[in-house]
């Protein structure tokens, strides 16, 4: 919208005046050969300036200053105007220009110039919001950097980052992303960057995020990193990172990038951790750095999807399944939470089942899930491997990666459980040459670092433990054995598998035949299938005694394989 001034000079009022305009006017070539010291001011140049003094609340050396320094950018394609260039439009000695160091920082502080001092002395550039503002003939309102989002905000630090790569001798982009953080505190994002102690660390982190998120690209190296860092302060956050001696490195934040297996020596990535530690949002982590995700990854099932079921177990067996199941209750777990918080003792619980097959090991993970209302998070071990060197222990990092996420995103953590756990946590090797020897000790390696962070709830069984690595067996806070049922026992899984059953009938198989749970659900199962082959609903008592002697000729009688 076109704007009049209303300064008395008739000359100038009589002109339809805009801010962009204006300064265009005072920049004309018939007005720059106007001295500022002139004893006869021209009254159409003094006009403009009043005009803009009274639109942009300036002073008159501040209107000319912003006035030159827009000119000089718009001339030479965005470079910056220094003292020679800003004494020669101004009309000025130089010396005179270097007292008005003052009235740079007013601009700069308003948000319309980044003042900077480099090693050939001050230089000024126009601020392209302001510009933006002029252009619609408004006044700058540093509001306008305030963002919505975490990702706007790294738009638009990568914006800064690109326009004042090529001029960038002075710390102009850390100037602009200074005031851009300034005006959005309210970001999680801002908020996480300045707690980063050291500030080199801080841009080679915004440096991370901008290049992979706006970038699109999936690695940075060097090359990215020397938009705003020092080849030196490059060379030595880079060693401490390999050395895993820098604190990103040991948060798991930074690692090497992984290509077909293959670790790419001078290339980095950020880890799903990293983002999460930046971002505080899983959702717009995954929005921004969306991620192949594997069949492990996605092994979440819900506690209401799982079937609940009475278990049976010794009283040795119950009593420790009774006091684990009250301290996985939320409520509970929290007040413990605390005070191992309070004595700076690890937060997570690891549990390991063990026991003979058929005992209940992984019902009963499920009924605890049910119980405690988390949801459960199990891994398939059997397509963790990869053919790929490297791309087995990047499948589980992702995988606690996750887990760490839904720990932080859902109001109950859910439980991590290995099923089955002697497959990959078993003993060590020492001196391995082949590289599945190799691969194996990098993925307990991996296990038990994650173990040693853990904030969750783990939970693995076994059936072997005499094969479990003695590292493993220390981070398991909690071990219950599952024995074979009591007599007793398996009295009421007979009954609650076959509810026809009666009372004599489930005592008399359950004294006859020495069954685990597991293999009495087998037999009730065929049962089940029976009945629908024959017709029949009725119970089949002898058929029941025949299939248990059948399982026990078949357990009893297998003999030793070889000659």
């Amino acid at each position: 919208m076109k704007r009049t001034t209303n300064h008395p000079t008739t000359t100038w009022a009589a002109v339809n005046a805009t801010i962009l305009s204006t300064m265009e006017f005072l920049t004309s070539d018939e007005q720059l050969r106007c001295s500022d010291d002139a004893q006869q001011p021209d009254p159409m140049r003094e006009a403009a300036i009043a005009y803009l003094q009274e639109r942009l609340n300036l002073s008159r050396i501040q209107v000319l200053i912003l006035t030159s320094v827009l000119y000089y950018s718009a001339k030479h394609s965005g470079r910056k105007c220094n003292m020679d260039d800003l004494a020669n439009l101004l009309r000025m000695h130089p010396l005179r220009v270097l007292q008005l160091r003052d009235e740079f920082c007013v601009l700069d502080e308003l948000g319309y110039i980044v003042n900077c001092q480099n090693k050939d002395g001050w230089s000024l550039s126009m601020v392209g919001e302001a510009l933006e503002s002029l252009a619609m003939d408004i006044p700058f309102d540093p509001q306008i950097l305030k963002l919505e989002s975490n990702f706007d905000f790294l738009c638009k630090a990568n914006r800064f980052i690109k326009e004042g790569h090529r001029y960038d001798e002075d710390g102009t982009i850390a100037k602009n992303i200074n005031r851009l953080m300034k005006q959005n505190q309210h970001l999680a994002l801002v908020q996480n960057l300045q707690n980063i102690k050291d500030e080199a660390d801080m841009w080679f982190m915004l440096l991370m995020m901008t290049t992979l998120a706006i970038e699109e690209d999936s690695y940075v190296n060097a090359r990215d990193l020397a938009q705003m860092l020092s080849e030196r302060t490059i060379r030595i956050i880079l060693k401490q990172i390999m050395d895993n001696k820098h604190p990103f490195a040991k948060q798991g934040y930074i690692e090497l990038r992984n290509q077909a297996g293959q670790v790419q020596q001078g290339e980095w990535v950020l880890s799903q951790e990293g983002w999460l530690a930046m971002l505080d949002n899983q959702e717009e982590v995954e929005s921004i750095v969306p991620i192949e995700e594997d069949e492990n990854i996605n092994m979440l099932t819900s506690y209401k999807q799982l079937a609940q079921r009475p278990l049976y177990f010794s009283d040795k067996t119950e009593e420790q399944v009774q006091t684990l199941t009250n301290l996985l209750h939320e409520e509970q777990l929290a007040k413990v939470r605390q005070a191992l918080k309070t004595h700076n003792m690890p937060l997570g619980f690891c549990c390991l089942f063990y026991g003979a097959p058929g005992t209940g090991k992984t019902e009963l993970v499920q009924q605890l899930a049910i119980a405690t209302q988390r949801d459960l998070f199990q891994v398939n071990i059997a397509t963790l491997r990869d053919k790929y060197v490297g791309e087995s222990e990047k499948q589980l990092k992702r995988i606690f990666d996750k887990y760490r996420s839904l720990v932080r995103t859902q109001e109950h953590a859910p439980i991590l459980f290995f099923n089955e756990a002697d497959a990959i946590f078993g003993n060590r090797m020492e001196n391995t040459q082949r590289s599945v020897d190799k691969m194996e000790n990098a993925l307990q390696n991996i296990i038990l670092q994650e173990m040693e962070v853990l904030e969750g709830i783990m939970i693995c069984t076994t059936n072997l433990t005499s094969c479990l690595d003695k590292a493993f067996d220390r981070r398991f806070i909690y071990k219950v054995e599952f024995e074979k049922p009591t007599n007793q026992a398996r009295k009421l899984i007979w009954q609650s598998m076959l509810s026809s059953l009666n009372d004599e009938q489930a005592t008399e198989l359950a004294n006859r035949f020495d069954f685990s749970g597991g293999q009495i659900q087998n037999i009730s199962r065929k049962q089940v299938i029976n009945a629908i082959f024959s017709g029949k609903d009725e119970l089949d008592y002898d058929q029941i005694k025949l299939d248990c002697q059948n399982e026990s000729i078949s357990r009893n009688s297998r003999g030793k394989v070889g000659f």
